[in-house]
């Protein structure tokens, strides 16, 4: 049974879109958290979102679906896109809940 996507706006600068490529048209994300797995997405179109966002810092979002290789290669990609890009990217994988993670103010 679908669910209804639940995203995230956090003073218009945090963004999770949840199960989307949407964000809010008054949103202006300096930190994106991109979904990276799911059923209904590719990786590069994760990819292709955070080059059209172009957000200060991202962050890898929506990973329960795999593995700890699966993870590996997700973040080598998108650490180098990144880079291209002159983006952030903050590997979070191996955190705890309740981790803090420093990000640059834009």
């Amino acid at each position: 049974m679908p669910c209804q996507n639940i995203g995230t706006v956090i003073d218009g600068i945090f963004v999770n879109p949840g199960d989307s490529f949407d964000i809010p048209e008054t949103a202006s994300p300096q930190i994106l958290a991109a979904p990276i797995v799911a059923p209904w997405l590719k990786l590069y179109e994760t990819i292709e979102f955070i080059k059209k966002v172009q957000p200060q810092t991202a962050i890898p979002a929506h990973d329960a679906l795999n593995s700890e290789l699966g993870n590996a290669v997700c973040d080598n990609w998108l650490q180098k896109i990144c880079k291209e890009a002159g983006i952030e990217y903050k590997n979070v994988h191996g955190g705890v809940v309740g981790d803090t993670y420093k990000v640059k103010k834009g």
